[in-house]
């Protein structure tokens, strides 16, 4: 048996006529058991904030529910594929004659929600925004363009308590840092653009009751007892949704991290030009061995004060341990993610103020490499999914140069092959280095220490000092490690 529950809710001080149903088939198709539906197209549009530019990772679920007996009901599922006018369309199937007032629609969009939606345009320059905001320096609603306002403290609000504190800045903090992966509330918020037109003063200012998720959590936008033809006569009041993106304050920068790839269009929100110069001094086909230790440099030449800064390296976590971090900057925060091989960086200053940091060297990161590696250049390198973002105190992309170089400090003395022929003892190194010859007996006494010179290539040595038919320990060490092993002298 199908029953049906009617309740009056009072919602941002308005009456809302709610319909709850019981029981909903576990699996949908447009012809319910009961009534045929009479099918009819519709367009709908899912637009960014107070803009014309369309999102295009947004779906869309439209259910009919007939007030009629028997029951009846259909669900449609929409996606979003393109920006133009019509966002979203296709059919739906309605019930009763065309002018009874028996169809009650519920809407809900969807996105999805993993974590490379909820990263999607969340930089260190939204937490500058947000700070700013929270300290009293400047409202969200001031920045351009204003009608914005609203919609940009929805984003801000990434608990989901309809306010914006420290501890909204600190997830998103960690999100960026991947130290959690989601939000408590889902990674974009809608409101039915209608609804907001008629109420502007309130949404402006409250628009956190205006979100679906605080009118109709988990059930989507419902429209209750509407007719076939009402729904022809006000489709964009049904089928109209302005949609923001939370933690995402403002665009900077040309695509990647830096303004939210789903968003097609261009204005306002895309307000920067990415001005960064990022550089890799890996040069050349490097080799590493196993063992190898390498010392991981980032330099920024700034130019004038810096509020913030996001570094995104790429270091391959299956060939690589991390050892040590040491940055120049005390207000920076770092994290790697070894599921998504990168170490991130986020750095400003919780009070608003400019960093200390003035430029130079920003970071050294101690690599040990964990295997054999052909070229180190293909490992360890900027992030290709996220932009460098480096904001000047003037919160503009910052005219500045950043390098990314590496250097080996250690390597392994594996890479030496030797071999001895009568009392000739033949070492094969990979490179030049400054090493010690050291040749004791089985009994630890010590026949022979030097200095020795290796030079690329064969490098011989004579140890006529030794004694035929007898057994020695040789041992070769220095810097990068230490090598030895017994030989016998025929």
């Amino acid at each position: 048996m199908n029953a049906k529950f009617y309740s009056l809710t009072k919602r941002r001080g308005k009456i809302v006529f709610c319909v709850t149903l019981t029981l909903f088939m576990s699996a949908f198709s447009f012809t319910a058991s009961g009534q045929t539906p009479t099918p009819l197209s519709i367009d709908g549009e899912s637009r960014f904030r107070s803009h014309r530019y369309g999102v295009t990772n947004h779906s869309f679920l439209v259910r009919v529910n007939s007030l009629l007996t028997p029951f009846g009901s259909n669900t449609n599922n929409f996606t979003v594929n393109n920006c133009t006018v019509n966002i979203f369309s296709g059919t739906i199937g309605t019930y009763g004659t065309a002018s009874q007032n028996v169809n009650t629609l519920r809407i809900l969009p969807s996105s999805a929600n993993d974590f490379n939606d909820y990263i999607n345009g969340v930089t260190t320059l939204d937490l500058v925004h947000i700070t700013r905001h929270i300290n009293g320096i400047a409202s969200l609603n001031t920045l351009t363009q204003t009608a914005d306002g609203p919609y940009r403290r929805i984003s801000a609000d990434a608990n989901f308590d309809h306010s914006i504190t420290s501890a909204d800045h600190s997830m998103l903090g960690d999100l960026i840092l991947g130290i959690r992966t989601d939000l408590t509330r889902t990674s974009w918020e809608w409101v039915n653009a209608d609804d907001v037109a008629n109420n502007s003063v309130d949404f402006n200012n409250n628009p956190y009751d205006y979100v679906i998720n605080y009118v109709w959590p988990m059930d989507g936008f419902v429209f209750a007892a509407r007719s076939r033809n009402s729904i022809i006569a006000d489709m964009p009041d049904y089928f109209t949704y302005r949609s923001t993106k939370i933690g995402d304050i403002v665009g900077s920068g040309s695509g990647g991290s830096g303004t939210n790839s789903w968003i097609c269009g261009t204005g306002t929100y895309f307000t920067g030009e990415n001005t960064e110069n990022r550089t890799s001094n890996l040069d050349g086909n490097n080799k590493v061995l196993k063992g190898s230790e390498i010392k991981v440099k980032v330099d920024i030449n700034a130019i004038s004060d810096l509020m913030s800064v996001e570094l995104p390296i790429s270091i391959n976590n299956e060939l690589f341990e991390i050892s040590k971090v040491n940055c120049a900057s005390n207000t920076a925060r770092w994290n790697y993610m070894q599921d998504e091989n990168l170490l991130m960086f986020v750095d400003y200053d919780y009070s608003s103020n400019v960093l200390g940091f003035k430029g130079g060297q920003y970071v050294e990161i101690d690599l040990i490499a964990k295997k054999d590696i052909d070229n180190v250049n293909n490992f360890i390198h900027w992030s290709k999914e996220r932009n460098v973002e480096i904001i000047d105190d003037k919160l503009n992309d910052a005219k500045t140069s950043v390098y990314l170089s590496y250097e080996l400090t250690k390597i392994p003395l594996n890479d030496i092959k030797w071999y001895l022929e009568n009392k000739t003892l033949n070492i094969i190194s990979s490179d030049n280095r400054n090493s010690k010859l050291k040749v004791s007996n089985l009994s630890g006494q010590i026949i022979l220490e030097k200095n020795i010179v290796l030079e690329k290539g064969s490098n011989e040595f004579i140890l006529d000092i030794l004694n035929s038919n007898a057994i020695y320990i040789v041992t070769i060490f220095d810097n990068n490690g230490v090598l030895s092993k017994k030989i016998l002298i025929n």
